[in-house]
């Protein structure tokens, strides 16, 4: 019998960017339901066993959800009563003591608590066989056991976008969009991850493998020329590399050896994930060999049967590194882990992998629940997300900036095959030229809504970017922080009756700011996720209202002078500073003066007359004082300083100061906080931390 639940929103699919847009949704109040395919949750960082966190080494990545979680992470690893002494390093892989990396199984289980800490309706081994539409919205989904979820708001938070094709979306798919006839487009290999580890006892029964998997003559020379017993080690890299320089790659904690360890003592890694060179298809190099490759076509996506056959090949050729690794490497104590949960209904009960030999089913059904899907299907968006817009040089962050900004990622444009110029997108103006390393760039939220499609979100690779920029938001802490910012846009849009293209950014980014998940390219040394000022600095400066003295530094402590103070307030009062007078209002802020245009358009609004009448001066270098500086605000925000009330706020700005009413005023709008517990601080210089919080406070009037 068919049964229908109503919702607020309706999440497919719960891997990073679905338990995040979940946790969020269900966080702002709204009913949320979560559908899952498999029997796990998690998806890239779990399910398909990624859990070491690429992109997310420190500021701006390790902020909201994922920083949330990174935290559970390090927590659960530390406890001494867990792990006798003292607990366990995550800092076991990328070579480095400083990542966070853990067990699959462990991911899980902290993100089915997070979820659990909320009402969200977790619903597992289900899949979608319909989606309901009412005209232009979607309204629903229809599960394979016949539930329907109604919805004011559905998410594709899918591995693979399986969503788009079912509501009708507008989609881009390798390099042409969907319904297109192109055969020949391709998309990134996949890789079926084996978490494996060392039994220092010996394997247990059928985690041997005593003959060569099928087709294993062709793949062993390209496990030869990536990972061999002589290889070398360290950077940069000189291929082949040793077993130890492999296992610091994906290295993890290993909960099972009661001894610890990081990535700088790779000979004392027991636990790794295989994920070098085991690309399904593979591989490339040239120069230093490997050599064979091939690319997976968009029917990959598109059909069921080939999408099948590929997974197959994909965990065959997984199989066929563990072979590798026990009788080519000498490391007959290695196998693919016993340890991390994989061996569920979910798994033991998937359609059967005709190319896979029974004596190898054991190990089959201890690989991860499905493959690292690197492409997905690509909505049609408001603002497609180019590589040429996220472009970055030497670390620095990228020049492109979006006020519309809901998520800050760092991974450089990686794409795994695919990535020659005539594989992009030419209708997107990209080639190969626009591919870039590492830094700072930013999401617009209009890169998750469809371009002409109501009551639905992307939340996962699935957003609106192109194929190159794809390549740069597929990792775990990016998907977690847009589908933190689907969360929010979705429990909004449910809760005021809109469609999430009409809910303002601003709601959707102070939301974003108050859950501490970063906004702004910039990161300041001074302005810690801690500070009382992060939030009012991160909005400011992903608007460009107020930014800080350096790239690097914001400078809160530094006093405002009354140029910097003018700035401020007409960018955020979004006056028009574009056509200055010709004649200068004051004698000492010319022309020529940084500030002109904005000096000129405060004057002009009647927002100040300067520091002296006559002649008339402005006095740009002092520094403003506290009440000045609310002062300003004040006549910027049009309130009548008669309203004010009478009685005063505080000890320090009697009736009878000469700003008193602004002041009262201020406190009133919450515009500035106190400098004590009943005192303002009226006369002191105002700090640029004290600027931000005007900025901000104004900027959400």
């Amino acid at each position: 019998m068919e049964t229908t639940r109503p919702f607020d929103v309706v999440v497919v699919g719960a891997g990073s960017g679905g338990v995040a847009a979940a946790i969020q949704a269900a966080r702002l109040g709204a009913k949320v339901a979560l559908v899952e395919e498999t029997d796990w949750v998690g998806g890239q960082m779990t399910t398909a066993g990624v859990s070491t966190m690429d992109g997310g080494f420190g500021p701006p990545t390790d902020t909201g959800l994922y920083d949330e979680f990174r935290k559970r992470v390090v927590q659960y690893y530390a406890d001494p009563v867990r792990f006798p002494p003292s607990g366990k390093s995550v800092g076991t892989c990328y070579w480095s003591n400083s990542t966070t990396c853990f067990e699959p199984f462990v991911g899980q289980q902290i993100l089915r608590e997070m979820l659990q800490s909320t009402s969200v309706a977790l619903t597992l081994r289900r899949t979608v066989t319909a989606v309901h539409r009412s005209g232009n919205r979607v309204t629903g989904v229809v599960l394979d056991d016949g539930q329907q979820l109604d919805a004011h708001v559905v998410v594709d938070a899918t591995e693979r976008g399986d969503l788009l094709p079912l509501a009708g979306a507008a989609y881009r798919i390798g390099r042409t969009t969907g319904g297109t006839s192109d055969p020949e487009a391709c998309i990134q290999s996949l890789t079926h991850l084996a978490i494996i580890k060392r039994y220092p006892n010996g394997l247990p029964a059928g985690f041997s493998i005593a003959s060569p998997p099928p087709g294993y003559a062709q793949v062993k020379p390209l496990f030869a020329s990536i990972v061999a017993s002589s290889g070398s080690q360290g950077f940069p890299i000189n291929y082949p590399v040793n077993w130890n320089f492999h296992s610091a790659y994906r290295g993890l904690p290993d909960s099972s050896n009661p001894s610890n360890y990081t990535a700088s003592q790779s000979s004392l890694i027991t636990k790794t994930g295989v994920n070098w060179a085991n690309d399904y298809p593979g591989y490339k190099m040239v120069s230093n060999v490997a050599q064979w490759v091939d690319t997976l076509k968009i029917s990959y996506l598109e059909d069921a049967v080939t999408r099948h056959a590929v997974d197959c090949q994909a965990k065959l050729t997984t199989l066929s590194f563990v072979y590798y690794l026990q009788h080519e490497l000498g490391h007959a104590d290695w196998s693919v882990a016993n340890d991390e949960g994989y061996d569920t209904p979910h798994n033991l009960q998937s359609p059967d992998c005709a190319n896979i030999p029974p004596e190898l089913e054991t190990l089959e059904h201890h690989l991860a629940l499905y493959p690292y899907v690197r492409e997905s299907r690509r909505i049609v968006a408001l603002h497609t997300l180019t590589a040429k817009e996220i472009k970055r040089t030497n670390g620095a962050p990228t020049s492109t900036n979006f006020d519309s900004s809901i998520a800050v990622g760092t991974y450089p444009t990686d794409l795994h095959n695919c990535d020659a110029s005539s594989q992009l997108e030419s209708s997107l103006g990209e080639t190969a030229a626009d591919a870039s390393g590492s830094g700072p760039f930013q999401v617009p939220m209009e890169s998750l809504i469809p371009a002409s499609l109501d009551g639905l979100l992307a939340a996962e690779k699935n957003i609106g970017v192109s194929r190159l920029a794809n390549g740069a938001i597929r990792l775990q802490p990016i998907t977690m922080s847009t589908g933190q910012a689907v969360g929010v846009l979705a429990a909004l849009a449910a809760q005021s009756d809109q469609q999430p293209r009409n809910v303002p950014v601003l709601d959707v980014q102070r939301e974003l700011l108050a859950a501490k998940s970063a906004l702004s390219r910039f990161t300041y040394d001074d302005v810690p996720l801690s500070s009382g000022s992060w939030i009012h600095v991160q909005l400011l400066s992903t608007y460009g209202n107020m930014i800080g003295t350096s790239t690097t530094h914001f400078g809160l402590a530094d006093d405002m002078n009354r140029a910097q103070a003018a700035t401020l307030l007409a960018r955020v009062l979004k006056l028009n500073t574009s056509s200055p007078p010709a004649t200068p209002t004051f004698g000492d802020v010319p022309k020529t003066h940084w500030a002109y245009p904005y000096v000129e358009a405060m004057a002009k609004a009647g927002i100040t007359s300067g520091c002296q009448a006559s002649p008339p001066l402005f006095c740009p270098d002092n520094p403003v004082t506290r009440a000045q500086l609310v002062t300003l605000a004040v006549r910027g925000l049009k309130l009548d300083p008669s309203t004010a009330p009478s009685t005063p706020y505080y000890t320090d700005v009697p009736a009878s100061h000469s700003l008193f009413a602004f002041v009262q005023l201020a406190k009133q709008q919450g515009l500035l906080s106190s400098c004590g517990a009943s005192t303002f601080c009226p006369d002191v210089a105002a700090k640029r931390s004290a600027g931000a919080e005007v900025g901000y406070v104004m900027m959400l009037k």
